[in-house]
């Protein structure tokens, strides 16, 4: 088994295998084969591995042809490094292109081999340790096979010394490594003092920018642009400092992200360079989200504000928003902030030139809100639109005046006259004493309490087509019932004036709402009231134009030709075949419950006197004793509040006393109706006599199609 001439020594140490891990690894084979060769332990030589701790460990026999114990040993020899390039003494390095990089790695006494991938250059300022750049060099390569190759980046380093290591192991892990210290010219140390990187700026700028050589004056060579057009710097009297004045407005005017580029030389005509941008900003403030916005209805205190950004800063001082009023009146607000970004200013509309209640009327109906706002260079912003406002309360009605519907049929159809809150007025046969009461009315226990409620707007302005309108508010519309008109033996109103414009806007502060059985001479019953949906069809029927009470029909109007009398909105009793509306919001309001499925409830409920403890006289022929006052109180969404006039109802009895009909007459024991309104001095406290004015609706209206629109005052 024995090869002349070769031995396990000449197999581990031959110069033939000394370079190469291949070599290595054939020598191991080889002896793992001449083990499984030997046909007896005795005498068998043990095979030896390298061990974790430089020793070596058996992991079999062997029969290397009888030859002495003999161990493969550790990997042996030391890691050389010798820098190639750059040269010693290399000096005034450029930094615009890569330094190229060569070594001589090699293993000196021993049999181990270079591990290539261990091979690195590192770059270092001298006599630090930070690590500045990291490269691998690539080989071997080369004649003798012991060279490597690489390039280090060296881009924007500073003029000094530098100091390059490589670093190389054997695949046994011992290191080895060799320095070199060079030194950088950058070219000479520019500082641009003006314009800054990101700086906004517009007009004409001073260009200053500091040049220092270094180590290799003079400086050279300077130049500057902004974008593609130069810029002239020259040297001021302070030694390495340069001046340009530059107008970013000729030959054409610059707007916008620009590139700026300065650079020279030094004696090495090493070149120093900067290169930035900055914003010639020729735009005032973003102004966004604007509120309230384009079109929007308003009316009471209002919140005014926007998002307002620049890059360039805010000049907080000149924001400011504008209401219009008229030519020779502007309302100016600064602007405040509230959030990040964002400003805004709190007004009361009614410092516009209000709309009054009566007529003529001359007001602001669509004032213009203008943004305004400047930045740190003085570029301003602004953005302007109109709103509308309301200033006028809704209308209410407890009897309003009866109306007519109409509707094209081959000419202009319109219908018999109607009650809009039942038929009383338009059947006789059918008016029961339950109905909806009108002013100075007997009624019984219980009775219709309905209403006629829309809200109005800056309507009385000539000339006027769209009336901002911002609805009528469901949870501030109630009806009031005063039980007890005298409280000491003094008469006390329903609804005063509360504003001092005379008209009548709220329930009488001395008196106590409440929404349960009445239990004081104070208190005075609350019931909240809902809109009706709008429904039902007006009564075009031929036989109903000879009824009693039947007005003659207007000039232009054609009496209606339907076949058949139209259905009532309930079934039970006399209701009317219509429930109106306004621009395709609810007209007729009522008490709770509403429900326009159930014939019992599709136009509202009743008022029951006596649950409420709402009490006939104890004497009837004691005068004023069963008088009643009722009225609306109403607002609408912009927070303008109104009355209804107040109705007088006598109550002599829950039964009436056997009366059948419809309003019988009041008995002359009743004596005067209370007025039910007064005015409430806020100053004082005191509440007079002297009666607020309510509006209602006008007469002789005429409503296309159950839609009516926004009625004159009265």
């Amino acid at each position: 088994m024995r090869s002349e001439g070769v031995s396990a020594v000449d197999v581990h140490a031959g110069k033939t295998v000394a370079r190469s891990r291949i070599g290595v690894a054939i020598g191991v084979v080889l002896a793992l084969s001449f083990a499984a060769c030997s046909s007896s332990p005795s005498g068998a030589y043990p095979i030896y591995k390298p061990g974790d701790a430089g020793t070596t460990t058996p992991i079999g026999p062997s029969t290397i042809g009888g030859n002495p114990d003999v161990s493969l040993g550790m990997p042996s020899g030391m890691v050389t490094v010798t820098i190639v390039a750059p040269a010693a003494n290399t000096n005034g390095l450029g930094t615009t292109v890569p330094l190229d990089l060569e070594a001589v790695v090699t293993i000196v006494g021993g049999t181990d081999v270079v591990d290539p991938q261990s091979v690195t250059a590192t770059l270092t300022l001298k006599d630090t340790s930070t690590v500045l750049a990291k490269v691998p060099l690539v080989g071997p390569t080369g004649t003798t096979g012991d060279h490597y190759l690489g390039k280090l980046p060296v881009t924007g380093l500073k003029t000094g010394t530098y100091t390059i290591t490589v670093t190389a192991k054997s695949s046994a892990g011992v290191t080895g490594s060799a320095t070199r210290e060079v030194t950088v010219d950058a070219g000479p140390l520019i500082t641009v003092l003006s314009p800054l990187p990101g700086q906004h700026v517009k007009g004409s700028i001073v260009v200053l920018v500091a040049i220092d050589a270094g180590a290799a004056p003079p400086v050279k060579n300077v130049q500057a642009q902004i974008g593609a057009m130069p810029v002239a710097l020259k040297e001021t009297a302070t030694p390495g400092l340069y001046r340009a004045v530059f107008d970013l407005t000729l030959p054409l005017p610059l707007d916008g992200e620009q590139l700026f580029v300065v650079s020279a030389d030094d004696s090495n005509l090493r070149t120093g360079q900067v290169k930035f941008t900055f914003v010639v900003d020729l735009t005032g403030p973003t102004i966004t989200n604007t509120t309230p916005v384009a079109g929007t209805i308003v009316g009471g205190i209002i919140r005014i504000g926007a998002n307002i950004t620049d890059d360039a800063g805010l000049n907080e001082s000149t924001l400011q928003v504008l209401v219009g009023d008229n030519k020779t009146t502007q309302f100016r607000l600064p602007l405040t902030p509230d959030a990040a970004g964002h400003y805004s200013a709190v007004f009361d509309t009614n410092n516009l030139t209000k709309c009054g209640l009566k007529m003529p009327a001359v007001c602001i109906v669509r004032p213009s809100i203008s943004f305004r706002a400047a930045d740190n260079l003085g570029n301003e912003s602004t953005v302007a639109y109109e709103i509308a406002v309301d200033n006028f309360p809704p209308i209410a009605d407890l009897q309003p005046p009866k109306l007519r519907v109409w509707k094209l049929d081959e000419g202009t159809r319109c219908s018999i006259e109607f009650d809009p809150l039942d038929f009383k007025d338009a059947f006789d046969p059918f008016s029961h004493p339950g109905d909806a009461p009108n002013d100075q009315c007997v009624v019984p226990q219980l009775f219709d309490l309905r209403a006629r409620i829309q809200d109005d707007g800056n309507s009385l302005v000539s000339g006027i087509k769209q009336i901002p309108i911002s609805t009528v508010d469901e949870d501030a519309t109630a009806a009031y019932i005063l039980d007890t008109v005298a409280i000491m033996g003094v008469a006390q109103p329903l609804v005063v004036d509360t504003d001092g414009d005379g008209f009548c806007d709220d329930v009488n502060p001395k008196l106590e709402p409440t929404t349960a059985p009445l239990t004081g001479p104070k208190q005075v019953l609350k019931v909240r009231m809902k809109p009706v949906p709008p429904g039902g069809k007006g009564d075009y029927f031929p036989p109903h134009y000879t009824l009693p009470k039947q007005s003659p029909l207007p000039s232009g109007c054609l009496q209606g030709r339907d076949t058949d009398a139209p259905l009532q909105l309930c079934r039970l009793g006399p209701q009317p075949t219509i429930a109106i509306s306004y621009a395709g919001l609810p007209s007729i309001w009522a008490i709770e419950p509403i429900a326009p499925a159930d014939p019992n409830y599709c136009f509202g409920s009743q008022l029951d006197t006596r649950a409420n403890n709402i009490l006939p006289p104890a004497n009837p022929t004691a005068a004023a004793t069963g008088w009643k006052c009722i009225a609306v109180v109403t607002a609408d969404k912009a927070g303008n509040r109104s009355t209804s006039a107040p109705i007088r109802v006598y109550l002599p009895d829950y039964d009436l006393g056997g009366a059948k009909s419809w309003c019988p007459a009041v008995p002359a024991s009743a004596g005067p109706p209370p007025s039910c309104r007064g005015t409430y001095n806020r100053a004082t406290g005191v509440v007079t006599s002297t009666p607020c004015m309510t509006r209602g609706f006008g007469t002789g209206e005429i409503c296309y199609e159950g839609d009516c629109g926004y009625p004159p005052i009265l």
